[in-house]
């Protein structure tokens, strides 16, 4: 029949267009009564079949969705397909007038028919609002201009191409970044496409788009953001202020401009005199926007002073002795400060300065001295600057004495009858006192010979040797009782030695532009050292930097950091960073210790060696173990020869045949241990001569044993210069 096959064009087209799937109910076809006696008028009856033809596809489109997936809204639908049913239902007897009523009525129930849904093509979550009974409405926030025309896709498969209505708007919503406006809209006169045929679109709506998206990147200064006060964008940085008062010229913006920063003429301080500051501004504009960079540069008012005399013994141990203690004020520091006196074996011990300083400490210099006892002194200048900005000098004295050598009456068998320097008894001679100091006054040589009473044997023992100092013993025995006696050298510290003279290189900032993880954070992204062009990050708060390196770090954008050093002993150096968090509200502290390595101050050999005053000649630095012929296994000398200026220390023990020479590195990193097995050659000849040039010093003595008589001689020559 006619009706059927209407029936079957429209499902077929509905099909391929992919609307209908398999219906979530079905609803059987209807073929209305075609009785003479129902239908008298031809027109009423192609109405009505027409009418009911165009209800059951729009019927079958709904059915074919899964449940739950609406076509039309529920109450629209609800209307079709009641009328629908009704008229399906119509039977033999039905009059003209039935069928023309139920034709209008599927007529108008198919006119009201709503969409369930609209959206905007290829952006299905972007939904259409009905507003009233005529428009529909969104605002969509887009990620980029989606052109001037948009598409807009209804539930039941229509088309609306609408097009831009006006110019964009562009309002900056933050300071850096642009929001875009831009209105699309179709009048109820606009024909949308038919997607699927069968199923036309009687209601048409006023459509409204309103679509805004944002350019650029959110601008920060020193990763602090800018808001609108008037039509000025303002943001307000701290930086910390440097030592020497500088500022920085400009401010750089996270977009990398960089703008000039005015700033006011003095550092100020605040009434406590605790907080120095200056303040200055920045200005620009950016896409016509103005802004401005209010900047102050802040740090803490500090003249705090730390000072320590730094004792290293020749075995290459170190340790600090407190001068100033931490926090300090430059300004009120005594003038003269005496140490308490240290027991006699610490008087051949090296002895330097170290200084912990706050950033209104300018300079400090110092200059070693040397007194009578082997007393150290060290004269301190301190260059201060007071809250005012005015420098002051400051002059402080320090001594390191010691206690005087103990007397020891045990064994008095092996007493010596004094101890000759040049020519002369020694100072402070006493019998009982085993320990003696000679406080040099320049280069002058000295000759010591010790003075042995009848039947005393005297050996040559251990050597301690420092840059400046030597300590050479002597073991006296008669009648099974002995007693060692010693004798300091120590000269004047006028030349620094490789350690004392090393100064590190400016420290590197390699990073600065990485983003901190919060506006508030204070760590630092790394610490290390760069090197050859190449920056190496250490995990650990103590580490070495090898030749030729830097100490370095990495800051993130927006922090201030201010770096404090200190030397902590030779080659050792404490880092202080003081940062300031990119926000300026938190600050916060890292601290390293590190050991520079240099060729000079990691070295730990000897360049040559002496055994009764003759060189070794196989020795080579680095072959640590030898077979050695003396005249005599009991009585030999052993001198170690080296470069004193490397700051490194030697010290000798001698022991059942065996000479252990140890030598420490100036960095304290390397230690070398030299072993002489020494044996007898020719034990007729018990002559012994002894060299110590490797500190200037040169030892000579000679013991000859005759029958019941002991004449033994030892001669210290004290030279300074390098071997």
């Amino acid at each position: 029949m006619k009706v059927t096959k209407i029936f079957s064009v429209a499902l077929c087209a509905m099909v391929c267009a992919g609307i209908l799937a398999s219906p979530a109910w079905a609803v059987e076809s209807v073929n209305p009564p075609q009785s003479n006696n129902i239908v008298t008028h031809t027109d009423t009856g192609n109405d009505f079949r027409m009418m009911l033809s165009r209800a059951q596809v729009y019927v079958e489109a709904q059915s074919a969705k899964p449940m739950g997936v609406q076509v039309y809204t529920t109450d629209s639908f609800l209307v079709l397909n009641q009328a629908y049913q009704y008229a399906r239902q119509l039977g033999a007897g039905v009059s003209d007038e039935i069928y023309a009523q139920t034709t209008e009525r599927l007529r108008q129930a198919i006119d009201q028919l709503t969409p369930n849904s609209w959206w905007i093509a290829d952006h299905k979550d972007i939904q259409l609002h009905p507003q009233g009974s005529n428009l529909l409405k969104v605002d969509w926030a887009c990620g980029s201009s989606p052109g001037t025309d948009v598409d807009v896709i209804s539930s039941d498969g229509h088309k609306w191409r609408i097009h831009q209505s006006g110019s964009d708007t562009s309002t900056m919503e933050q300071f850096g970044i642009t929001k875009t406006t831009r209105r699309y809209t179709a009048p109820t006169n606009t024909s949308p496409v038919q997607l699927i045929p069968g199923l036309a679109l009687s209601h048409v709506p006023e459509i409204l788009i309103t679509a805004s998206w944002s350019t650029g990147n959110v601008i920060t200064a020193n990763g602090n953001s800018f808001t609108l006060s008037g039509s000025t964008w303002k943001t307000n940085v701290k930086v910390m202020l440097p030592a020497d008062n500088s500022v920085p010229a400009s401010v750089r913006l996270s977009n990398g401009i960089s703008v000039p920063i005015t700033w006011s003429d003095d550092v100020k301080s605040d009434v406590d005199g605790k907080i120095m500051s200056r303040s200055g501004v920045a200005t620009g504009s950016l896409a016509g926007n103005q802004f401005e960079v209010s900047v102050v540069a802040s740090r803490t008012y500090d003249q705090s002073i730390a000072i320590n005399v730094v004792r290293s013994t020749a075995d290459g141990q170190s340790s600090r002795i407190p001068v100033i203690a931490a926090g300090s004020k430059a300004s009120e520091l005594v003038e003269h400060k005496v140490l308490p006196d240290l027991d006699y074996a610490a008087t051949a011990d090296s002895y330097t300065i170290s200084v912990d300083h706050g950033a209104d400490v300018l300079k400090v210099d110092t200059r070693p001295g040397l007194r009578k006892g082997g007393i150290r002194t060290f004269d301190i200048s301190i260059i201060y600057r007071d809250t005012a900005g005015t420098q002051h000098n400051k002059m402080v004295h320090v001594e390191q004495g010691f206690k005087p050598a103990e007397r020891k009456s045990d064994n008095p068998e092996a007493a010596l009858n004094g101890i000759m320097v040049n020519g002369h008894l020694i100072d402070g001679w006493d019998r009982d006192v085993l320990d003696y100091t000679i406080t040099a006054h320049g280069d002058e040589p000295y000759k010591i010979s010790p003075k042995p009473a009848d039947g005393q044997t005297v050996t040559a023992g251990d050597v301690r040797q420092t840059a400046y100092t030597t300590v050479q013993e002597w073991t006296v025995t008669k009648h099974g009782q002995s007693r060692v006696y010693s004798v300091s050298v120590v000269r004047p510290h006028t030349v620094p030695t490789a350690d004392e003279a090393f100064k590190p290189s400016d420290l590197i900032d390699v990073d600065g532009k990485s983003t901190a993880p919060r506006p508030d954070y204070t760590g630092l992204k790394s610490t290390g050292f760069f090197v050859d062009g190449k920056y190496t990050v250490s995990p650990d708060d103590t580490y070495q930097i090898p030749i030729g390196g830097q100490f370095a770090y990495e800051s993130f954008s927006g922090q201030t950091v201010l770096v404090s050093q200190a030397r902590i002993k030779g080659m050792t150096w404490k880092y202080t960073l003081d940062v300031l968090s990119p926000d300026g509200s938190r600050t916060g502290q890292t601290v390293r210790t590190v050991t520079f390595i240099t060729e000079s101050t990691h070295r730990a050999t000897l360049t040559g060696v002496r055994f009764d005053n003759k060189e070794l000649s196989d020795f080579k630095p680095n072959v640590l173990e030898y077979q050695v012929n003396v005249n005599n296994p009991d009585q030999y000398t052993v001198t170690p020869l080296f470069d004193r200026q490397t700051g490194m220390s030697v010290s000798t023990h001698k022991n059942n045949g065996v000479a252990q020479v140890n030598v420490v590195s100036a960095d304290g990193l390397e230690k070398t241990t030299y072993t002489f097995h020494v044996k007898a050659t020719d034990k007729s000849n018990s002559k012994i001569i002894d060299q110590l040039p490797a500190t200037g010093v040169t030892l000579l003595g000679l013991a000859i044993t005759a029958g019941i008589a002991l004449i033994f001689s030892i001669y210290l020559l004290l030279k300074k210069r390098t071997q």
